[in-house]
C-alpha cells in the first residue's frame, strides 16, 4: 500500500525575496522553467504519490488560476489530485498547516509533507521506502525526517537511528548535526500529538521535541546526501539555482535585489530593435532606476558602463551608472527621465536642440581631447571598411531586401562619401545620435543614453543622425539655424560644414535604411515600416545637394514603391 498523499507547505509570505513576492507567491516562482511546487509535485508523482494537499494563504489565488478546477469538480496536475486548503486569519506556519487538514487525510498511515520553497532533485523512493518501514516496523515512530550532512543550519542532531534532539533545545548528547531537508513522513503518533496543540500558528518542530521528549525512539531520520538541495528564500539561492535557465521577470528581480537594489514599480522599457532588457523601477533610496541586462555577444555591450562614467565624469549628460556587472552583464543606472526629443511639445523644441547641439559640440571637442590624452577601449572607429559594411547594408537589407530593386553599387559615389568622411580628423562620436536617444527630464536637462560602444569618426555623422533624424523631422530653418551654432561653436566656415553636413547625411541615411529593412523584415518588427518614407525624402535631397544622381535615382525608385502617400 505504502505512501500515497503528500502535503506541500505553500502559505508564508517569502519576506526575503520582497518585492518578487509582492505579485507571486514564492511556490509558484519559476524555478529551471517551471513553477517550484511543480518541480515537488513532478517529482514526488514520480515516486507514486498520488494525492497532494497545499496551504495557501499569501496570494492564494494565484494557487486557484495554477490549479483550476477541472470538469469533476476537482483541481489536478498530471495523474494526481491537488487539495487546496486555503488557511484563514492567520498562516498556521508548519504545525498548524498540518493539524489544519488532520480531517481530511486518512489518519492511519503517513503522509508526505515537503517544503513549497525547497528545490531538493534526490530520488525521493528510497527515503519514501524506508518511512513507510519505520512506520511499520515501530508503532511509535511519530516521523522520519529526510536530513543532509553538512549545510549552513546543522542543527538536527542525531544518535543511532534516531533524531534526539532539534535546535540544540533538549541538551542531549548526540553522534551527529545535520540538517534538516524540509522533507519529512509524518506518522499517525504524530497526529495524535498534534491534536493537543493549540488552534494556532506553530512550528512542527515543537512537536517533535515533544515526540523526543516521551520516547527518544519516537522520530528517525533518513540521510540523503546526494542531488542538488537548496532553499529559493533568498535572492542568492533563487539566482543561483537558476543560473542555467532563460531568465525572467522574477529573475531580473531577485538580481537587483542581490546588488542592493529594492526595486519597487517596475516595467519593461521597449527598445525597439535593441536586443538587450530595459527596466525601469524605483528604489526607496535612489528614486527612479533603470536596469539593462544585456548579452556579451557584443563587445559594446560590455564598454557601456566604462565609456559612460568617463562621460560623466566629464560633465557629459550621461546617466550615472550606480551599479554594473561585467560578470553578471548588468547595470543600473538612475533613469534620464520620460520624454524622448522626439516627443517633446514644438514650443519646447528649439531650446531643447540647442542645448543637444551644444553638447556635441563639447564631445567633439574638449571632450574628445581628454580622451586622446589617455585613450581606453572603445567599439573599432568608423573607417573605409566600416562605411563600406554600412553601404551595403543600405544596398542588401533596404533596396534589394526590402524594395525587390536590384540596382548595381553606385561605386564610385560610395567611394567618394568614403574618401570624405575619412579624410577629417575623428572626434568621439555618440554613433546613434537620434532624437529617441536623447531624454529631456523634468527640468528641462537633456541626458544621451544608449551610446553603447561610441566610436571615433567623422563628426558631422553625429549631426546628420540629430538633424536628419527620420523619427523626428525638424523644418529645413531649424536646421539650418543649428548647422550655423554647430559651426559657429567650432569655428567651422559654414558652406565647409554644410558640405559635411549633407556627405555625412547621405552615409547616416543609408545606414538607416538598411536598419529599417532588417528590422522589419527579418525581426517582424512593423513600425520601422514607417520611417522608409521621411528617410528616403531625406536621401534624396542630401544626394542632390552632394552631385551623387545615382544613390538619389536608387532612393527615388524605392520612395516611388511605397506610393503615394
Amino acid at each position: 500500500m505504502g505512501i500515497d498523499s503528500a502535503l506541500i507547505l505553500c502559505a508564508g509570505y517569502g519576506k526575503r525575496l520582497k518585492p518578487i513576492t509582492d505579485y507571486s507567491p514564492k511556490p509558484l516562482l519559476n524555478v529551471r522553467g517551471k513553477p517550484m511546487v511543480c518541480n515537488i509535485l513532478d517529482k514526488l508523482i514520480g515516486a507514486g504519490i498520488k494525492k497532494f494537499f497545499i496551504n495557501t494563504f499569501h496570494l492564494a489565488e494565484k494557487f486557484d488560476s495554477q490549479f483550476p478546477l477541472s470538469s469533476d469538480g476537482k483541481r489536478h496536475y498530471k495523474n494526481a489530485e491537488i487539495i487546496l486548503v486555503r488557511e484563514r486569519g492567520e498562516i498556521l506556519d508548519t504545525g498548524g498547516a498540518l493539524k489544519n487538514i488532520l480531517s481530511l487525510i486518512d489518519r492511519s498511515k503517513p503522509i508526505l509533507v515537503h517544503n513549497g520553497d525547497i528545490f531538493f532533485d534526490a530520488d525521493p523512493k528510497p527515503f519514501i521506502a524506508q518511512s513507510y518501514k519505520n512506520f511499520k516496523t515501530y508503532p511509535s515512530c511519530s516521523a522520519t525526517l529526510c536530513l543532509r550532512g553538512g549545510g549552513n543550519l546543522s542543527n538536527v542532531c542525531v544518535r543511532g537511528n534516531n533524531v534526539v534532539d532539534m535546535r540544540f533545545e533538549l541538551k542531549k548528547p548526540f553522534d551527529a548535526a545535520m540538517q534538516f531537508c524540509g522533507f519529512y513522513a509524518a506518522n499517525p503518533p504524530l497526529f495524535n500529538l498534534l491534536e493537543k496543540e493549540p488552534n494556532k500558528a506553530f512550528s512542527i518542530v515543537e512537536t517533535l521535541l515533544e515526540a523526543i521528549r516521551k520516547n527518544e525512539n519516537q522520530v528517525f531520520f533518513f540521510a540523503e546526501n546526494s542531488g542538488i538541495w537548496t532553499d529559493i528564500g533568498s535572492p542568492p539561492e533563487y539566482i543561483k539555482i537558476n543560473g542555467g535557465a532563460a531568465p525572467d521577470r522574477n529573475f531580473r528581480l531577485a538580481q537587483l535585489l542581490s546588488y542592493g537594489f529594492f526595486p519597487e514599480k517596475t516595467s519593461e522599457i521597449d527598445k525597439g530593435g535593441s536586443m538587450r532588457e530595459f527596466f525601469k523601477f524605483e528604489d526607496p533610496k535612489y528614486g527612479k532606476l533603470v536596469a539593462c541586462f544585456y548579452s556579451p555577444e557584443k563587445r559594446e555591450n560590455l564598454l557601456y558602463a566604462p565609456i559612460a562614467k568617463f562621460l560623466k565624469g566629464s560633465e557629459f549628460p550621461v546617466p550615472e551608472i550606480l551599479y554594473d556587472s561585467e560578470q553578471d552583464r548588468s547595470i543600473v543606472m538612475r533613469d534620464a527621465g520620460e520624454t524622448s526629443l522626439c516627443e517633446i511639445s514644438e514650443d519646447k523644441k528649439e531650446s531643447a536642440y540647442e542645448k543637444v547641439v551644444a553638447s556635441i559640440v563639447r564631445l567633439h571637442t574638449q571632450i574628445t581631447e581628454k580622451y586622446n590624452l589617455s585613450p581606453f577601449e572603445l567599439s573599432p572607429g568608423f573607417d573605409d571598411n566600416l562605411y563600406i559594411w554600412e553601404q551595403k547594408y543600405f544596398m542588401e537589407e533596404c533596396v534589394k531586401g526590402r524594395f525587390g530593386i536590384n540596382q548595381p553599387f553606385p561605386e564610385g559615389e560610395f567611394k567618394h562619401i568614403r574618401q570624405t568622411l575619412t579624410a577629417k580628423a575623428p572626434s568621439l562620436l555618440h554613433r546613434d545620435l537620434q532624437s529617441q536617444n536623447i531624454i529631456l527630464g523634468q527640468g528641462g536637462e537633456i541626458s544621451f543614453i544608449d551610446f553603447q560602444g561610441m566610436r571615433l569618426g567623422n563628426p558631422y555623422y553625429d549631426l546628420a543622425s540629430l538633424l536628419f533624424d527620420p523619427y523626428a523631422e525638424i523644418s529645413a530653418q531649424m536646421r539650418g539655424e543649428l548647422l550655423k551654432k554647430y559651426a559657429f561653436e567650432k569655428r567651422e566656415p559654414l558652406a565647409e560644414a554644410e558640405k559635411s553636413l549633407n556627405i555625412a547625411a547621405v552615409e547616416r541615411l543609408m545606414q538607416a535604411l538598411g536598419a529599417y529593412g532588417f528590422l522589419s523584415r527579418k525581426k517582424g518588427l512593423a513600425e520601422y515600416e514607417n520611417y522608409f518614407r521621411p528617410a528616403l525624402s531625406s536621401l534624396i535631397d542630401c544626394a542632390l545637394k552632394c552631385g551623387f544622381p545615382q544613390i538619389s535615382s536608387i532612393a527615388s525608385s524605392c520612395l516611388k514603391l511605397l506610393g503615394e502617400k
